[in-house]
């Protein structure tokens, strides 16, 4: 998996933390993640891509893997990024990472091209 170090981008006055939970979970073009915690605000940050030609089911899986991994660690968990799927239409995988986002209490909000995961906020 590909991992970013976002330590240094934090506003002036916010502590971060670079975080070794999730390495060797995600595998290149499969599920990519780069992630950080907002120290004083108990908030995980992950930014996730999936190609569009990877094997969905590879996808879902590390997914719920990374949302087991925030829930041990008693963390809140926003996730963004582009996930390549059509949130907008109706398909067998929106039903199963809809599902899986109603099974640990998350949810999504989706806006034309534009799509927003608000987890536990």
């Amino acid at each position: 998996m590909t991992m970013v170090d976002l330590t240094y981008i934090s506003k002036k006055g916010i502590r971060t933390k670079k975080l070794n939970w999730f390495k060797g979970i995600g595998a290149e073009k499969e599920f990519e993640m780069s992630v950080i915690e907002l120290g004083d605000f108990g908030y995980i940050i992950a930014c996730i891509y999936r190609s569009p030609d990877s094997k969905f089911w590879t996808f879902f899986k590390t997914l719920e893997l990374t949302i087991q991994i925030e829930q041990a660690k008693r963390k809140k968990l926003l996730m963004c990024g582009d996930w390549n799927l059509k949130f907008m239409s109706y398909n067998i995988s929106i039903q199963e990472i809809q599902n899986l986002l109603e099974n640990y209490n998350k949810y999504s909000k989706s806006y034309a091209y534009w799509t927003v995961h608000h987890l536990d906020i």
